[in-house]
């Protein structure tokens, strides 16, 4: 009888380490889906959350240098071209906005009289000092560029795709380009 109870034992010593160990290995496995199905959850959402912080940041600089040639371009008239307050107004932006790398005016061919078919004003940010430069020939025929077509032909402002900066600084820059029109709507 002796021996009868004890195989009776042992058994349900085996039986309950062997149910012991599948009930731990299925909370174990419930627990580690569930800890991962919320640890993706949370990754999406704060990736999610850092996505929109930064589509915000870069949206709010946009629309900086936006309104900072937006805000001038009722002062811009070829009709009343004065050049040295031409650099003067595209100094005036370079300084009060630090997100600017250059401003410039670039008028159509032949459209200011005496200037010739390339007439652009440059005003560019070179350290802790400006410069300021006439740009456009026949090696920089600013009209066949994205910033200028693309402007022209929507007559509205226009981001420009991303190029390598024309001065081969290597900086890898967008342009907005807002269009001049005179009274005419020319």
């Amino acid at each position: 009888m002796r021996k009868s109870s004890e195989n009776f034992a042992t058994r349900l010593s085996i039986y309950t380490i062997i149910g012991t160990i599948i009930i731990f290995t299925i909370l174990f496995s419930l627990f580690y889906l569930g800890t991962k199905r919320h640890n993706m959850n949370s990754s999406k959402e704060q990736t999610m959350a850092a996505i929109d912080n930064m589509q915000f940041k870069i949206d709010t600089q946009l629309q900086s240098v936006e309104n900072s040639i937006n805000n001038v371009v009722w002062l811009m008239s070829k009709d009343k071209v004065n050049e040295d307050w031409l650099f003067d107004v595209l100094k005036y932006r370079l300084i009060n906005n630090k997100l600017l790398i250059e401003c410039y005016i670039a008028f159509e061919p032949y459209a200011i009289q005496g200037k010739g078919k390339y007439y652009m004003l440059n005003v560019q940010r070179e350290g802790n000092s400006i410069r300021c430069w006439h740009l456009g020939s026949d090696s920089y025929n600013y009209f066949k560029r994205d910033w200028y077509m693309g402007a022209k032909k929507l007559r509205r402002g226009y981001w420009s795709n991303p190029y390598f900066d024309h001065l081969n600084t290597q900086d890898i820059i967008c342009t907005y380009s807002r269009p001049l029109f005179d009274q005419k709507g020319n």
